[in-house]
């Protein structure tokens, strides 16, 4: 009697037991579709305001934005810009990029190319963050101008729809299309920095380099771009009685047996 009364409790708790961990298995399925779903409408959206600014739909473009949505221009090299607001957001991009004028005329330029993006949706899943490399060509009659930099932007789920809160571009660079880009990075440079031309590059951008722009400089001054590289074996460089394409025929010869001693051992 014991026996049966155990086995009824056992057989009770595994079928009461089953419906929670199938529940908890489609939940977690459910959250998971739910944040995949919120990065795809986040990259969505981003995508939108590039495609809308290409047709110069800058309405459309601010109704992006949340209700109370934000749009900050630069602040790293100069004062930061700061639109609130779709329609605020709408006039400044318009008068940045669009002409001053809704649509496209025939000799209007406006592609943003946005992309290379990083996001990150927050734990409830009801907002995010992003970061994206962009350049942006636009001009209007006779004058084109390209410019390129970096967004981070804030994401929010407004009464269930995704809308842009707050979107920070800085621009790294811009010229108009009869000068150099160069030209202008550096004219920025002593503009805003107050410093002048640094030895081995002028611009911000050659100062990004993985070895010091004095460094680059000293390597340079030797021309070794004008010189065959020939590797030569280290114990005949600079014998005179050994020719340059003897020396190297030896190094090359070292570094076969070494190949092969190294495959040996290997094989062993």
């Amino acid at each position: 009697m014991k026996r049966a009364l155990a086995f009824l409790c056992v057989t009770l708790v595994l079928s009461l037991s089953q419906p929670v961990l199938a529940d908890a298995v489609l939940d977690g399925f459910a959250r998971d579709v739910e944040r995949a779903e919120g990065v795809r409408a986040v990259k969505d959206l981003q995508s939108s305001y590039a495609q809308y600014a290409q047709y110069g739909l800058w309405n459309e473009v601010g109704a992006l934005f949340a209700r109370d949505g934000s749009f900050v221009f630069d602040g790293m090299i100069k004062a930061a810009q700061t639109s609130k607001g779709s329609a605020a957001i709408a006039a400044f991009l318009r008068t940045r990029y669009g002409g001053g004028h809704e649509g496209l005329n025939a000799d209007d330029l406006s592609t943003m190319f946005i992309d290379a993006p990083v996001v990150n949706l927050a734990v409830d899943g009801q907002s995010a963050k992003s970061r994206w490399q962009s350049i942006i060509f636009h001009g209007h009659g006779s004058e084109a101008r390209i410019e390129g930099g970096v967004f981070e932007n804030d994401y929010v789920r407004e009464k269930g729809v995704w809308k842009i809160a707050t979107v920070r571009y800085f621009p790294q660079f811009y010229g108009k299309g009869e000068d150099r880009l160069e030209r202008r990075i550096l004219g920025d440079r002593f503009k805003y920095h107050d410093k002048g031309p640094v030895k081995g590059g002028n611009t911000p951008y050659m100062q990004q380099q993985m070895y010091s722009l004095a460094a680059l400089a000293e390597r340079d001054a030797d021309k070794p771009f004008t010189k065959p590289a020939v590797a030569v074996d280290p114990g005949l460089a600079g014998r005179p009685d050994v020719t340059p394409a003897a020396a190297a025929a030896s190094f090359k010869a070292a570094l076969y047996r070494k190949a092969v001693q190294a495959e040996l051992l290997h094989a062993a």
